[in-house]
């Protein structure tokens, strides 16, 4: 049987197979087993168990497809850790293996590397430090992986830093912005970053035995410029093009057309192409937000308008902004209004406080008219000492 007859059956089972392992919490295969059992009932002459779970992965890539982020110039640095480490050997002592930072600029791909001791807080703030030198400058952002140093506490839509490092950050004015727990994607760049490293770095280093972490790093700066002033290739595509067109096949089968745009160094999108999610967060912005919010409730859309001024870095503001507005399809817009203006009363303005506020059900508390509770005393004196 081919893959195209199939696709429809497989895509009404992904549902199924994901509603099964979160059900049971079982292995993911376990679930895949079951609905292939279910699958060779309906069509004994179909796939095989191996054939199956592959279908069901080419399926799922071609069902969630991944979107190209524009990054603009001095906007983010990510930083991460190889996790390959190297090896100094210290006159008279054993060898002690050493941690590799690694951070990446966003746009330019411009690359810092750099060995430390562990990747305690104190190191990692220092490598951080000296990445901003080494850049000549602090970005917008720094995306960190979750690392215990950098992250105290990892969420979705808002994570609980560590305080040095959030300390640090306030220091030089850089929104710390963390990458979702499991979503390499999220910092794709910096994991690219990090096999350039082996290859580009780590290979030159082989031969070396530095007896000490300075002269480590003179050694890993040397092949960090060979890197950084190299050449790097990317994946060929073959294209068909005309003087108003752009035609991608796949072997001989047309994929898609773009009317082709002339400007140097920029990629272009068919808004047309995209999932709608990808859809959604490309139309973020203060006005959509601010709008959506209204549809809840006014108390929601005063809490949003407040989390928008006070948000210095954008990104950063329409994470919290979409996770609370998220929060009205799950508890209903009269709790997540109460839930705003009890979080508004505190001076607290993030989706964490509005969550905890809805996990604990603490929006049912009303709050009490502020009013003037004076004493009595004889040295008082009433209106009535005027009249």
């Amino acid at each position: 049987m081919e893959y195209a007859a199939i696709k429809s059956y497989v895509s009404k089972l992904l549902f199924q197979i994901q509603t099964e392992i979160n059900i049971s919490n079982s292995d993911e295969c376990i679930g895949i087993d079951r609905q292939w059992d279910k699958y060779r009932a309906v069509h004994p002459d179909g796939y095989g168990l191996p054939q199956f779970r592959s279908a069901i992965q080419r399926y799922r890539k071609i069902t969630h497809p991944s979107m190209r982020m524009e990054h603009k110039a001095g906007d983010k640095i990510f930083v991460d850790y190889c996790g390959d480490k190297l090896w100094i050997y210290p006159y008279n002592e054993p060898p002690l293996q050493v941690e590799v930072f690694v951070s990446v600029l966003g746009c330019s791909l411009l690359t810092y590397v750099e060995a430390t001791n562990s990747q305690s807080k104190e190191d990692f703030i220092s490598a951080c430090e000296n990445a901003f030198y080494y850049y000549g400058g602090v970005p917008q952002a720094v995306v960190p992986d979750n690392l215990t140093a950098a992250v105290s506490k990892a969420g979705r839509h808002e994570s609980v830093l560590n305080e040095e490092f959030e300390r640090f950050a306030e220091h030089y004015g850089v929104t710390v912005f963390p990458a979702r727990v499991r979503k390499p994607k999220d910092k794709a760049l910096v994991e690219n970053a990090v096999k350039l490293t082996y290859k580009d770095i780590y290979t030159k280093l082989e031969s070396l035995h530095c007896p000490d972490l300075q002269s480590l790093n003179a050694a890993i700066r040397s092949a960090l410029e060979l890197h950084n002033n190299g050449t790097l290739t990317g994946r060929k595509l073959t294209l068909r093009y005309t003087s108003s067109d752009v035609e991608v096949f796949d072997n001989y089968t047309l994929v898609t057309r773009h009317t082709r745009n002339r400007m140097e160094f920029k990629h272009t999108t068919n808004p047309e192409h995209l999932c709608p999610g990808h859809k959604a967060i490309l139309e973020w912005s203060p006005e959509t937000f601010l709008k959506e919010a209204s549809e809840v409730h006014e108390d929601v859309e005063l809490y949003i308008r407040k989390i928008l001024e006070e948000k210095r870095y954008a990104d950063h503001a329409n994470k919290t902004c979409s996770g609370i507005l998220g929060l009205a399809r799950k508890v209903g817009p009269m709790r997540l209004a109460a839930a705003c203006r009890l979080a508004a009363s505190y001076g607290r303005y993030s989706f964490l406080e509005v969550q905890d506020i809805l996990k604990t059900k603490s929006e049912i508390i009303e709050l009490p008219e502020e009013t003037a509770d004076i004493p009595e005393h004889e040295n008082i004196r009433g209106k009535e000492y005027y009249e």
